[in-house]
């Protein structure tokens, strides 16, 4: 025993146990046996690993922790579902990952580009994790992210989760955006202002503004021509803008004004309408501002984002997502003739379809808008993963090289702690007395073993 661990000089000072022959033997079992459970890892059929990282899923796990925290729960958004999409897009596309892009681009432009005129706006980030649950729990067990969720100003949320090649590897981002709206529109160049016009003290003498009656205050506008009626001086021509634009000019016949105008075509949300009557030189005063709501932006389909998936729920189906924006009303999927129904919930829709459908060659989707219009885009899912469940035995088999490998590592640590000691006797026992080569040998060991127990 005492050949085989201490130093002297009767074993040259070189126990037996950390001799050449031996270091060579512990590092071969160490990279044999792991390349074993390696091995082992890729012949055994791996198959519906499940991502559950959805909008949906992460929407409901922030309305749950805002309840558990006596907050109002947010309302999904597509405005912003589509600002974070645009954004998860362009770090995927730019390979970064930050609030700021490299070129100096912050959130707060995504979400001005959706044309969403927020009063409070925030972002949270999140990437390379597999499953929504983690993704929240890593949210709120950070303080900036759990006071995002948290926060009592927004009233909107909107999530994308984008998968792709990041930096050479395949990835999930995802990106949370929060907000709540302005009570006034933001001004923009060319637009009314973003508050209501200061009347200034009206005289006997000058042109009273005019009164818009309809369109009625708050009323939803859809595509095509819509109807403005209001009162106005006898006589006088009223000119009415649309967010600052002209939208067309009325003669004022006994008093009152009226006549179409053509609903702009592809923008949502709030706008307002604004009169300025003239008669001769006269001009009157900016009216109050009427807001109406455009409701013409046709919806949009992410066909590059489609995704199968295996059901959690059911083994014998499959879940098809796409993610969609705009104002929809309806989504169905085409599939192989057989119209399916997907359910939509802020910027994802989803059904359950068969096993067999996976590979349709015939797939479209249709989404259609509250406003009438629709759109029709042909598709063609990621298949992202093996469709076809575990088997029990598959099962047991998985956990039975998992139970290896981790006794396998408990080996390997009490092996290097073994080493680490011996090492240290060997250098204190005879500090003027020492081999290089051997403690060279033995801190290569002492490496690769550490290094193979974190190998997954």
């Amino acid at each position: 025993m005492r050949n085989t661990v201490i130093p002297h000089k009767h074993n040259n000072y070189r126990p037996y146990f950390l001799r050449h022959p031996v270091l060579f033997a512990l590092s071969s079992l160490f990279l044999v046996s792991k390349a074993g459970i390696i091995i082992l890892i890729s012949l055994t059929p791996e198959t519906a690993y499940l991502s559950t990282i959805t909008s949906s899923f992460l929407i409901d796990k922030t309305n749950e922790a805002r309840q558990e925290a006596s907050l109002p729960n947010l309302t999904p958004n597509s405005t912003l579902a589509e600002s974070a999409q645009l954004k998860a897009e362009d770090m995927l596309k730019k390979s970064y990952f930050a609030h700021v892009s490299p070129s100096g681009v912050t959130p707060w432009n995504w979400i001005d580009d959706t044309h969403y005129n927020y009063q409070y706006a925030g972002e949270n980030l999140a990437i390379d994790f597999s499953t929504g649950e983690s993704v929240h729990n890593a949210w709120m067990a950070s303080p900036g992210h759990r006071r995002n969720i948290l926060n009592k100003n927004y009233k909107d949320i909107g999530i994308a989760v984008v998968t792709g090649t990041f930096q050479g590897r395949t990835t999930t981002i995802v990106v949370q955006h929060f907000g709540s709206l302005s009570e006034v529109p933001v001004q923009e160049e060319n637009m009314s202002p973003a508050k209501e016009p200061v009347q200034q003290p009206l005289k006997n003498s000058e042109l009273a503004p005019p009164q818009i009656i309809e369109p009625s205050e708050g009323q939803i506008l859809e595509n095509g021509a819509a109807t403005v009626r209001g009162l106005s001086q006898v006589g006088s021509m009223v000119n009415v803008r649309l967010d600052g634009k002209n939208i067309g000019k009325y003669l004022s016949d006994a008093g009152v004004f009226q006549g179409k105008f053509n609903v702009p075509t592809d923008s949502n949300g709030p706008s307002y309408l604004t009169a300025v009557a003239s008669l001769g030189k006269q001009e009157s005063p900016v009216s109050s501002p009427r807001k109406v709501v455009l409701n013409t932006k046709k919806p949009s389909i992410e066909q590059d984002s489609a995704i199968i998936l295996p059901n959690p729920k059911d083994q014998s189906s499959l879940v098809f997502i796409v993610p969609v924006f705009g104002s929809v009303k309806k989504v169905t999927a085409n599939i192989d003739g057989q119209i399916v129904p997907l359910s939509v919930k802020g910027s994802v829709a989803m059904a359950s379809i068969d096993v067999s459908k996976a590979s349709a060659e015939k797939l479209t989707v249709k989404a259609e808008g509250q406003n009438g219009s629709s759109t029709i885009k042909q598709v063609t899912p990621i298949t992202k993963f093996n469709i076809n469940p575990r088997q029990q035995s598959q099962i047991n088999i998985i956990s039975s090289i998992n139970k290896i490998d981790n006794r396998l590592k408990i080996v390997f640590t009490i092996i290097i702690y073994l080493l680490a000691l011996l090492l240290a006797v060997n250098v204190l026992i005879h500090i003027k007395i020492q081999h290089a080569d051997l403690i060279m040998h033995v801190l290569f060991v002492l490496i690769l073993g550490t290094v193979l127990i974190f190998v997954t």
